[in-house]
């Protein structure tokens, strides 16, 4: 993705932002090491990286949170078991952007006390906390492979509390700033 910012950059005469150089200068030197410890033979558990996995890339059956279908697929490709993570980074991204930006606006209200946008999800509305998420994904991947392909590091808090979690977000940030920088 670095090379996409560096392309966008150059493409509308822009030097490159400081903050984006130093974030991938950091994605470079911290890329988290193939997982061997978790029980998977990490030379060989492939999986399918979708590319662009988010809520808006399904269809759900009618009156229901069940997936009938994941759509575009054009960035598809084969990767290891810790690089599907990019995938769920991804698609978590709502949990980690500002409740101004417009992908995260179905879950914000105004609040007139402050004249703010403030995010409006309270327990009980059947959107799982970004841990809540991590676990059931992780659970559900291993219980699908019949093996363990991501473990949960990061103590109490799960995948989520993890450096490794934290890396593939930071990747997942840098990757629409770049995205964004060439539109």
């Amino acid at each position: 993705w670095k090379k996409q910012y560096l392309a966008s950059c150059a493409a509308v005469r822009e030097a490159p932002l400081e903050n984006m150089m130093f974030l991938a200068a950091y994605l470079e030197r911290h890329a988290p090491k193939e997982d061997s410890g978790s029980g998977a033979d990490a030379t060989t558990a492939s999986c399918i990286i979708h590319g662009d996995f988010r809520m808006d890339n399904m269809i759900y059956k009618d009156g229901t949170d069940e997936v009938a279908a994941v759509l575009d697929w054009e960035l598809a490709t084969v990767g290891t078991s810790d690089q599907v993570l990019a995938d769920v980074a991804y698609a978590c991204l709502p949990y980690y952007l500002p409740p101004i930006v417009l992908a995260v606006q179905t879950l914000t209200k105004f609040c007139k006390e402050s004249g703010d946008v403030v995010v409006d999800v309270k327990p009980g509305d059947g959107i799982p906390t970004v841990e809540e998420f991590l676990d059931m994904y992780t659970k559900e991947l291993n219980r699908l492979a019949g093996k363990q392909i991501i473990s949960n590091p990061g103590g109490g808090k799960g995948l989520a509390g993890s450096q490794k979690w934290n890396w593939f977000v930071c990747l997942a940030l840098f990757r629409v700033a770049a995205i964004l920088a060439g539109v």
